[in-house]
């Protein structure tokens, strides 16, 4: 039985109510894309616009004597840390202002499924403080942010620009430092404790990258000698991982003579 009660805005197919007419059907679909690229466009301005705001906030709070008694305590009830020493100073504003208090369970020891009332921050913006930071060095102030962000091109980057491409410039400008594993107590004790299968001369430390005390080396494996070619290029935590795989039979070899 045919249904009768189809809705106007659904798309016809072969054997369903009157034939297709395809010129329009093809018009028709693209024209949904172009109002899904309207509508991600809108979007984007939005976030521009949200961002102008937050710097129109800064702007007028940091580092004056008026506000910082009362924003100092603002801090302290959302326990959201000040700037240290390294870190960006304006990951404060986007944690206040892209986040708010909710009842999420206790982390706590013993006290699994209470509920306690935090401020939790809206992971999604982090990233704006970049671009503050990028808008006060720039002089780019908030009446004009939004414009100057939507229409920012980065010449050192093809193809990233608006937010995109003051991140990447922000990021040249400040880049983060990896967090490098560590060997946990007793792993390091059997790393130490480890006899090792030989030992190579020390000068040879002055061409390989050392991680924590340790390295990773190319080698090549000859008739009657093992020639060692140089760093393996891997990550510092890719060497600690190393470590632990290779704890028991430590991380020395000998080169034959």
């Amino acid at each position: 039985m045919t249904n009768t009660n189809v809705s106007e805005s659904a798309p016809l197919f072969a054997g369903e109510g009157s034939p297709l007419n395809l010129e329009a059907e093809v018009a028709r679909i693209n024209g949904l894309a172009a109002e899904v690229q309207e509508a991600e466009e809108e979007g984007h301005r939005r976030t521009y616009r949200r961002i102008a705001a937050m710097l129109g906030f800064v702007e007028r709070v940091h580092n004056n004597t008026l506000y910082a008694e009362a924003w100092s305590k603002m801090l302290v009830e959302r326990k959201i840390p000040k700037p240290g020493k390294g870190t960006n100073e304006f990951n404060q504003y986007v944690t206040m202002l892209g986040g708010s208090f909710a009842d999420v369970p206790s982390k706590k020891k013993g006290e699994e499924g209470k509920l306690v009332t935090r401020w939790v921050r809206d992971r999604s913006c982090e990233k704006y403080s970049k671009v503050i930071r990028w808008c006060f060095e720039n002089d780019v102030k908030s009446d004009v942010a939004a414009d100057r962000i939507e229409n920012f091109v980065d010449p050192d980057a093809p193809g990233k620009n608006a937010m995109r491409g003051i991140e990447l410039a922000d990021a040249r400008k400040y880049p983060s430092t990896p967090r490098v594993s560590k060997l946990k107590t007793a792993e390091e004790e059997a790393v130490r404790e480890a006899e090792g299968l030989g030992e190579l001369p020390v000068e040879l430390g002055a061409h390989v990258k050392s991680h924590r005390g340790y390295s990773v080396l190319i080698v090549r494996h000859d008739e009657d000698r093992l020639v060692v070619l140089g760093d393996a290029g891997l990550s510092a935590n890719q060497v600690i991982d190393a470590v632990k795989r290779g704890k028991k039979g430590g991380f020395t070899t000998k080169a034959a003579r």
